[in-house]
């Protein structure tokens, strides 16, 4: 099971303590294909947390950055 396809959904576990409230994501790793949040769909917001070595920063591609926001199912502000 890959980091980003979890065994359970997190978003829904997260909602039994969040009661009502926004609950949000912070990913300091690989970016998440799209299709992750078209599976987990209570994620209110997402920020890409900066990571500690260049080498981590280098697996984000500015292309896989055009993926994820480019996505329809993205919103930004």
């Amino acid at each position: 099971m890959s980091r980003n396809q979890p065994r359970f959904r997190s978003d829904i576990f997260l909602q039994g303590f969040a009661v009502g409230k926004a609950i949000g994501l912070a990913i300091d790793g690989p970016l998440p294909d799209p299709a992750f949040f078209a599976r987990e769909t209570n994620w209110t917001w997402f920020l890409l947390a900066p990571l500690s070595s260049a080498a981590a920063n280098d697996a984000i591609t500015s292309q896989a950055l055009r993926t994820l926001y480019g996505d329809h199912r993205i919103l930004t502000r």
